[in-house]
Parts: C-alpha cells; sequence; structure tokens
C-alpha cells in the first residue's frame, strides 16, 4: 500500500492479512517539485532529473532490497483520481477502483515531455495538479515497477475518510481498535525477525510481563493501551544485540527509535524504546538524556513498566523457558510469585534477587519467589 502524499509517502506491506512492514519515505510529491524547482530552468531533460532525484530517495526504502513478489499494488493520494482519470480516457468507463498498468505508463509517456499549461489545455488537467502530477506517477511507476500486478488498485479514500471512519468505528465497533493493534503487533514482530531475535525468549517474557501487568492493576494504576507498550517493549527489548552484545540495551533504544511503526505516536515510541533500554542492568536516571526528556507522566510510566519487564526478563535469565506457570499475589508489603518448575532455576533466582531492588523502590512493594519444584520424568 502506498500512500503518496505532498511532504512524504507511507510504505506498507501485508502478507496473508498481516502487516509486515510500514516506512515514511520522504519527500513527497510536492515537496520534490518545490525542492527542484530551481533546477528546471537549468536543464532540457528535467524530467530525467526528477526521475533520478526520486530514485535515489526511494531506492533505500526496504522493499525495494527485499527478496518478496509483491503480487499487488494499492495507491492512495490526491493525484490518483486525476491518474485513473487519464487512463481510463476512451473507455467509456468513468471511474473504477483500479488503473490497468497498461494504460498507466502509456499516460505516463505521454505526460513525461508534457509542459503544465499543455496538460491543463489538451488533457484537461486540473491547475492544482498540472505541478504536481508528474512528480506523483513517477513515485507510482516506481513502487509499480518492482511487483508483479497488472493493476493498480485505487479505493479513492483519503485522510478525512480515515477520520471519519475512525470516529465510527471507536463508537460502533470497539473490536476494530484490537484488530488494528494486531497490525501493530504483526508488524514489530517482523522488525524483531529482521534483527535475528531470540523468539522463545522474547515470547517468554512477553507472557511473563502481561501476566504480571494483568496481576498488579491495582498496584500499577496503568490502562489497556500501557499494556500494549509493555508488550511491545517485551518483543523488541533484546534487538539491540543484532548490533553488539555489550551493553545491547542501548543498542536496542537506538534501533527502536529509528523504527516506523504504524499507530505507535514518537510519544510512545520513545515509551517503548525506554522500556527497552532499561530492561537490563541500567535504571531510569533523571542524568540520562533519553529518559528525562521524557515529561513527567511518560517518565512514571516507564518506571512502572521497566520495573515489571525486568522481573519478568529475570524469569528466564538462561533463555530456556525453564518456568512454564506463574501464579501472582500481593500480600501486605509483599508481591508473591509462585512458581512451577521441574528444572534448576538457580540462575533465575540470581537474577530475580537483583533485579527486584528496583521494583521495589517503584512499588513499594518487596518481590518474593516460591518455587513448587515436581518432578522431572526421565
Amino acid at each position: 500500500v502506498v500512500d503518496i502524499g505532498f511532504g512524504s509517502i507511507q510504505v506498507s506491506i501485508y502478507s496473508n492479512n498481516k502487516l509486515e512492514l510500514s516506512q515514511n519515505v520522504r519527500p513527497g510529491s510536492l515537496r520534490v517539485r518545490e525542492m527542484l524547482s530551481t533546477l528546471e530552468r537549468r536543464t532540457l531533460n528535467f524530467p530525467k532529473v526528477l526521475e533520478e532525484y526520486i530514485a535515489s530517495n526511494i531506492d533505500n526504502v526496504k522493499l525495494f532490497q527485499s527478496q518478496e513478489v509483491f503480487r499487488n499494488i494499492v495507491v492512495l493520494g490526491s493525484e490518483i483520481e486525476t491518474i485513473s482519470k487519464l487512463c481510463s480516457r476512451g473507455d467509456g468507463i468513468k471511474q473504477r477502483s483500479y488503473i490497468l498498468k497498461d494504460n498507466f505508463e502509456t499516460i505516463y509517456k505521454e505526460l513525461l515531455y508534457k509542459a503544465p499549461q499543455i496538460m491543463r489545455r489538451e488533457l484537461d488537467v486540473p491547475q492544482e495538479s498540472t505541478d504536481i502530477l508528474l512528480p506523483s506517477m513517477m513515485i507510482l511507476k516506481k513502487f509499480l515497477d518492482i511487483t508483479t500486478a497488472d493493476k493498480i488498485y485505487t479505493p479513492m479514500v483519503n485522510l478525512t475518510d480515515g477520520v471519519m471512519l475512525d470516529i465510527c468505528e471507536k463508537r460502533l465497533n470497539p473490536d476494530e481498535r484490537d484488530e488494528f493493534e494486531n497490525d501493530i503487533l504483526s508488524s514489530v514482530r517482523f522488525i524483531a525477525q529482521k534483527y535475528r531475535y531470540h523468539a522463545a525468549h522474547a515470547q517468554d517474557v512477553e507472557k511473563k510481563s502481561l501476566i504480571f501487568f494483568d496481576e498488579l492493576r491495582k498496584l500499577h494504576g496503568l490502562g489497556k493501551r500501557e499494556r500494549f507498550l509493555l508488550q511491545l517493549a517485551a518483543i523488541l527489548h533484546d534487538t539491540g544485540k543484532f548490533i553488539n552484545l555489550n551493553e545491547h540495551y542501548i543498542h536496542s533504544y537506538n534501533m527502536i527509535m529509528a523504527s516506523d511503526i504504524l499507530g505507535i505516536s514518537k510519544k510512545e515510541l520513545e515509551i517503548v524504546a525506554n522500556i527497552s533500554r532499561y530492561h537490563s542492568k541500567i535504571v531510569p536516571s533523571n542524568s540520562h538524556a533519553n529518559f528525562i526528556c521524557l515529561d513527567d507522566a511518560s517518565r512514571v510510566i516507564v518506571a512502572k513498566l521497566v520495573a515489571i519487564i525486568r522481573i519478568a526478563d529475570a524469569l528466564d535469565r538462561s533463555h530456556m523457558q525453564k518456568i512454564k506457570d506463574i501464579k501472582v499475589a500481593l500480600d501486605n508489603n509483599q508481591m508473591i510469585v509462585r512458581l512451577d518448575t521441574v528444572e534448576d532455576i538457580l540462575l533465575e533466582e540470581w537474577t530475580f534477587g537483583t533485579k527486584a531492588e528496583f521494583f521495589q523502590e517503584v512499588f513499594g512493594v518487596a518481590p518474593i519467589i516460591k518455587i513448587k519444584r515436581g518432578i522431572q520424568h526421565v
């Protein structure tokens, strides 16, 4: 799915109904035209300059380096309606939900060296579209060329349609939010896979983090969205090991901050990155630029979620998922964590003890482990 905006391009890849990747690319059609306008008077082959500039920016998009086969392309943007009308000239069809690739390429070649005033006069192109029509088509062609598609799907929706749909669905279909969050989770798992994360460990930390979060609601007072941010951090917390095992948590922070995660605001991304930054040894400190730049509310959220993920991570310190079942209960000033295992978890016990201090500092509750040891069958 390619959304060609005036200032940027949003690219999303879906496979088997799951969002794999979303990336924002600058500049968009109008920005390209504005940036290169001074060059137009200095060359007789301005379209070639436009093509080269657009290619130099778009070739860095991750999907251009992918080995996947893209079978379909869906395009959104302010100029798509104009492009669709031009491509369906002579068909006797005023508007349809797709543009044939052959028709698009024919119109593209026709427009390549037409001046804006000629577009208006000969093709009835709206005046406001003449300057950005060609950059939009160049961007579209670049993406179309890496697919095997014989047509471009054009649903003719815009930002206003999306905002109105979101408002209606929040009121009439609250489950829709869950579907969107599943898309975000899917894309985050693909990011983690790209950085060759330890999937079994990440899933174990994710599962245990959510158990602690759910059982301690009265203690932390956080909501569903914070739970979701904790889940994202649990998936991504060790991705920094792709760069270096030493101080991997710092690399995790930087990699998350550099990621495009559709549906996550910059503020939320900073929270997720900071949770990952502090899941290991170092605890949040006002001497750290990445922590102090957060607002007061976000710092509180980060501290609470860091306290939780550190405990969850400690219970799989060996990365061997030795603890299959945990139960959590509050008892006066203690958090009792009952573990069911048949294996030696001395490493987990020791790590839990080292990370319990920060949990107690944040919540004023001392984490205590109680182990039920089963019999290991040989």
